[in-house]
């Protein structure tokens, strides 16, 4: 997100988050809250990053927005010009 707001990026981005890294070991990611022994620690939002990194455009959609409201967030999304990131989570 930080290299595509560097080199600025005319690109739309699309995270589909469910808070699980995709690998065999099923080890915690950063955005969970725990680290790698279970304890709780802060976790990092994509969101907060996204803004901090300077992406103008961020949305967010979840598991309970319709399908119409979703249609309209990329409809929104694709209107832009420069980098755009649209975060879908995927639980709640």
């Amino acid at each position: 997100i930080c290299n595509a707001v560097h080199n600025q990026s005319k690109i739309l981005m699309v995270v589909l988050d469910n808070k699980t890294t995709a690998t065999s070991g099923f080890q915690v990611n950063l955005g969970v809250g725990r680290d790698a022994l279970g304890q709780e620690v802060p976790a990092l939002d994509i969101e907060q990053i996204a803004l901090a990194c300077g992406v103008k455009h961020v949305y967010t959609s979840g598991p309970d927005d319709l399908d119409s409201a979703l249609k309209g967030t990329f409809r929104k999304a694709l209107s832009h010009k420069d980098l755009t990131l649209i975060i879908i989570r995927l639980e709640k």
